[in-house]
């Protein structure tokens, strides 16, 4: 669902994350690391559906808050070749 959110399902029940806004930030990797909050929360047998959600959700805005390629390379030109 990108943008709009995650839809979860088990037994229980179903629900939809949505995730809070970024200001800035890349989503590239963001379902990779939804998959491994979801991965860890299987992992934990006392976690529910809405505990599984929300760990998949900070796992995967998290990689949204790192600095991304692009901003590297910007200040990589900007600080010059003595870098190297």
């Amino acid at each position: 669902m990108g943008i709009d959110g995650a839809l979860f399902i088990d037994r229980s029940g179903a629900l939809v994350a949505r995730p809070p806004r970024l200001a800035q930030g890349s989503t590239v990797g963001a379902g990779d690391a939804m998959v491994a909050g979801i991965a860890a929360a299987l992992l934990e047998p006392s976690i529910d559906l809405d505990g599984c959600a929300r760990l998949a959700t900070a796992f995967s805005m998290s990689g949204c808050k790192a600095v991304t390629h692009d901003g590297w390379t910007r200040r990589r030109y900007a600080v010059g070749p003595a870098m190297y």
